[in-house]
């Protein structure tokens, strides 16, 4: 038991005491509600929001059909193949990019402005729900509304 407490008190250092006043020190509720709050959200650039958009429609069918390519000849290649190759196992997320990134630059300039403009107005509706969100109720009335 003795182990415990000491384990204890030395992971979690005691909390100061003595000359400071109640009032002087800093609300701990502050703390965790500020913790639950969240970070604000962040502007997409146009290729993640062109890529949120059009994941599903566009891009998909031909990231699945590459990655079962690539993961394919990873698997048939024997070791001597791999190296000479510089084969190496295909990441998703790698692979998924990759694709993305083809696609977005076959796009007009004018359609990527145009997507850049969207994430804009993505974000500032974002933001403003976001701020909405942080509005704390003063009365129990607001609260509950």
């Amino acid at each position: 038991m003795q182990k415990l407490g000491q384990w204890y008190r030395r992971k979690y250092k005691r909390l100061e005491t003595g000359s400071a006043s109640s009032t002087d020190s800093v609300n701990p509720f502050v703390s965790v509600l500020d913790a639950i709050k969240g970070k604000p959200p962040r502007k997409l650039s146009p290729f993640h929001q062109y890529f949120k958009l059009h994941y599903k429609t566009r891009i998909r069918a031909e990231y699945i059909r590459r990655f079962n390519w690539a993961k394919e000849e990873y698997e048939n290649a024997t070791e001597e193949e791999r190296r000479e190759k510089k084969l190496s196992a295909p990441v998703a997320i790698a692979v998924r990019s990759r694709v993305g990134r083809e696609f977005w630059l076959l796009e007009s300039e004018e359609f990527r402005q145009e997507m850049g403009k969207l994430a804009e107005q993505q974000h500032t509706l974002d933001m403003e729900e976001w701020e909405a969100s942080q509005q704390m109720s003063k009365t129990p009335q607001q609260f509950h509304q």
